[in-house]
């Protein structure tokens, strides 16, 4: 029911009390004996007043009904009233659903679980991870993984890769010890854990920038897609991080 129509109805309801109420007041008072003595009169004002109440209430429920029906009616003064006319609604036009959409569903659950199981092992990782960081032995092997990839990413000589590895390593070092003072903090501070991985990505750019030139940079991001998008996804929701702005790099 439209705004319009709403107000009409309330109005005349409104003066369908009103009426009711009168008539009720005066007929009580009818009704009750009167200490001072009247004359009968010939005319009987008071029936017609009732009666044209009366006629005023049927035709104010006439009004409501047909309002309600959407019908023209009957005004006092002989004249109708138009119908109030629902206002139509604009069709409502849905995006198509097909392979792309349904993928793009899927990724979205399979994005939410994986942060929801991440969460969940917060206090397990921070204490792996802190064991690992830790760990010399654990450290060299990890640096010779990173530059091997490297190496093979970029295609380097034995000698440009011995060469990456002695400008890598105080960088990487540096990195890696930061990363372990903000886990060893009560509770661990995985914010800074969250932004030295991302400035040991950009160590890594720079470095390869130096050495090898702008292609070969690109061909390190690339190689690197996968293990820095999760790693900083992976800080991220130990941070508390929204994932749509915290993992580029």
């Amino acid at each position: 029911m439209g705004t319009k129509r709403s107000r009409l109805v309330w109005v005349v309801l409104a003066g369908s009390v009103a009426l009711n109420l009168f008539l009720l007041v005066s007929l009580g008072k009818a009704g009750r004996p009167s200490t001072v003595p009247q004359q009968p009169s010939p005319v009987t004002p008071r029936a017609d007043c009732c009666r044209g109440l009366a006629h005023c209430q049927r035709q104010r429920w006439t009004m409501a009904l047909g309002a309600l029906q959407g019908q023209q009616v009957p005004l006092p003064d002989g004249n109708t009233a138009a119908p109030l006319q629902k206002t139509p609604r604009a069709p409502t036009t849905l995006p198509a659903v097909g392979p792309a959409e349904q993928q793009a569903a899927l990724c979205t659950v399979a994005t939410e679980q994986l942060r929801r199981d991440w969460t969940a092992k917060g206090e397990e990782l921070t204490k792996s991870l802190r064991k690992s960081l830790a760990n010399a032995a654990d450290q060299e092997k990890g640096m010779q993984r990173e530059v091997q990839r490297f190496a093979d990413a970029l295609n380097l000589t034995p000698a440009d890769r011995d060469r990456l590895e002695t400008h890598y390593r105080p960088l990487r070092e540096k990195r890696i010890a930061e990363a372990l003072t903000s886990l060893e903090k009560a509770p661990p501070d995985w914010n800074t854990v969250h932004q030295t991985a991302r400035a040991l990505f950009v160590d890594q750019d720079r470095l390869t920038q130096e050495l090898f030139g702008s292609p070969a940079v690109n061909l390190l991001r690339q190689s690197q897609l996968k293990s820095r998008t999760v790693l900083l996804a992976l800080a991220a929701a130990q941070a508390g991080l929204d994932w749509n702005r915290s993992i580029t790099w």
